[in-house]
């Protein structure tokens, strides 16, 4: 069913009132990078995740067969191994093989039936050159697959929309996540405030070169715009919480996470109402956050689990909804 007008408004409504949290976070993602980058993972990484995954869920999960969401599900317990094993300190180097896994679960997107044979070879194209990166630089490609991750609220609303609406709202997502990250990254700003100060954080004792590798490949970690270019991918993931959490939920038709469930939605999982889920997840956000303050090392490794599982997920999610769109049934 085409997303209008109504739907458009309520997402620049929330916009405008998240418009100040946002300066914040421009501001801060430039003055204080490293601080920003620890703050917002302990706070709203884990509730980010489970409300990215009932979007998830409640927007495409009646979409796929059951066969389908069985090969999902069996890849997702792979990562899921993998990940856990590395935090066990069982084996390491599991980026290669954590990727081969991610490349077939894009591989059981294309397998869905409806799908134009163009657009099939286009993802099939993709899917090889997936491939070859995982061949030749696991490490950078990870990284460049989790950076990319925070952009996936661009890609839905992309699905979301139609017509003016989508192009109004890509127009201020673009903006939002392309053009204000690339003036932090420029490096103008820092130098025009003397740099900031990149290595204060309250959750740990390190400074910035030791969390560069979060977002940036090893052959640029030394650069000199390594910091601002951290800082510009630290504020994209501020506004993917954003997107997640509030922004998604009032598009979905929820006035708010507190407001009541209009009881349109067909998730495939029991997942609370709004007005249960709100304590939940900032009881989450608590929790997150002791334990980031506890051993931020350890934390971030365990958030890795459910991280990597609703990134991983997006990608055959995305992929068939944008197969779909070339559906000759659609054209």
């Amino acid at each position: 069913m085409p997303e209008t007008w109504a739907e458009g408004r309520r997402a620049e409504r929330a916009l405008l009132l998240g418009a100040p949290l946002l300066a914040i976070a421009f501001v801060l993602s430039i003055v204080l990078p490293l601080a920003t980058y620890a703050v917002t993972l302990a706070v709203f990484g884990g509730p980010h995740v489970v409300s990215e995954m009932r979007y998830v869920d409640a927007r495409f999960s009646k979409r796929f067969g059951r066969r389908i969401l069985i090969a999902l599900a069996l890849l997702l317990v792979g990562v899921v191994t993998l990940r856990l094993g590395s935090v066990l300190g069982l084996w390491s180097g599991i980026a290669r093989s954590e990727l081969i896994l991610v490349a077939g679960l894009a591989g059981v997107a294309i397998a869905i039936p409806g799908p134009s044979r163009a657009a099939r070879l286009t993802a099939l194209a993709g899917i090889g050159a997936l491939g070859g990166l995982i061949a030749w630089a696991p490490l950078t490609t990870l990284v460049c697959l989790a950076v990319a991750h925070n952009l996936t609220p661009l890609l839905f609303v992309a699905e979301r929309f139609r017509g003016a609406a989508r192009r109004r709202a890509l127009a201020i997502g673009a903006l939002l996540f392309l053009g204000l990250p690339a003036t932090i990254a420029s490096g103008a700003v820092h130098a025009a405030i003397g740099g900031g100060w990149p290595d204060v954080s309250p959750l740990m004792g390190d400074g910035i070169a030791s969390h560069l590798g979060a977002f940036i490949p090893g052959a640029w970690r030394t650069a000199s715009w390594a910091v601002p270019l951290f800082g510009a991918v630290v504020f994209t993931q501020c506004l993917h919480y954003f997107y997640v959490i509030v922004l998604l939920p009032v598009v979905d038709g929820e006035a708010s996470w507190w407001g009541a469930d209009p009881g349109t939605r067909t998730s495939l999982l029991p997942w609370p109402t709004p007005g249960t889920l709100t304590p939940l997840l900032a009881g989450l956000g608590c929790l997150t956050l002791a334990a980031f303050a506890l051993s931020f090392g350890e934390a971030r490794a365990w958030y890795g689990l459910g991280g990597a599982v609703h990134a991983w997920l997006e990608v055959p999610v995305l992929l068939a909804a944008g197969l779909a769109a070339s559906s000759p049934a659609r054209a």
